[in-house]
């Protein structure tokens, strides 16, 4: 008897989520899954499921990445996020108007890229790691948490101010990156060159970007496919 009521209650929670997921689907409102490769979790209500192509992610979702995985998120402002292997994501708030779109989101670890898309008024923040905290509003970035100890945010375009605890700064040419070690003080703004950036955005591309890049082409695995 109780196996199975557990087995009925289990039934009626995936047909909500089920349904939840039908439902939004058609809603410009919500956080699509648009690209993924390997292994993808989503946390939702303290319940694990497998991250599919048809999730509908809402706030308090933890999507969590496994080794070698990538999934690329659509937001409502048509804005990529791109997340690399053992990545831990999540959305913290969300609010779409007319003419605005704020969120706030969380990167606990791994390898992540926010590329904005067109010039609609947006508001978003994001914390990579434990201090530090970013507010976007139109850029092109790149960034990691807990990597080797240290937290990383770099610039690949536009503009974000990033504050560290009581430190703040302003990143606004290409290349331009903090990097944070654990219980210390940045101590200045670094330029990363081409070799580094490359290397940092194979960690955020798919397998089928990485082949498409051709080895000659410097730029090519900087340049997003969902633009």
């Amino acid at each position: 008897m109780f196996k199975l009521k557990f087995i009925f209650i289990f039934l009626l929670s995936e047909i909500y989520f089920s349904l939840q997921t039908g439902n939004a689907l058609a809603d410009s409102s919500v956080i699509k899954v648009i690209e993924m490769q390997g292994k993808v979790s989503v946390y939702k209500q303290k319940r694990s499921y497998t991250l599919t192509k048809d999730t509908i992610l809402s706030i308090g979702d933890q999507i969590r990445t496994g080794s070698k995985s990538r999934v690329v998120l659509k937001l409502p402002d048509s804005s990529t996020v791109r997340l690399g292997e053992y990545a831990i994501f999540i959305i913290d708030s969300q609010k779409t108007g007319k003419q605005a779109f704020r969120s706030s989101f969380r990167v606990k670890s791994g390898a992540f890229r926010f590329i904005s898309i067109g010039s609609k008024n947006r508001n978003i923040k994001i914390k990579v790691g434990k201090s530090m905290a970013l507010g976007i509003r139109g850029t092109d970035i790149w960034g990691a948490a807990a990597r080797n100890n240290k937290d990383i945010i770099c610039l690949l375009d536009g503009e974000i101010n990033v504050q560290i605890n009581e430190q703040k700064f302003i990143l606004n040419k290409a290349g331009e990156y903090l990097s944070l070690p654990k219980g210390q003080k940045v101590t200045t703004i670094q330029k990363a060159d081409t070799h580094l950036l490359e290397q940092w955005i194979r960690d955020t591309a798919t397998i089928a970007e990485v082949k498409a890049s051709h080895p000659t082409a410097k730029s090519n695995i900087l340049k997003d496919t969902n633009r």
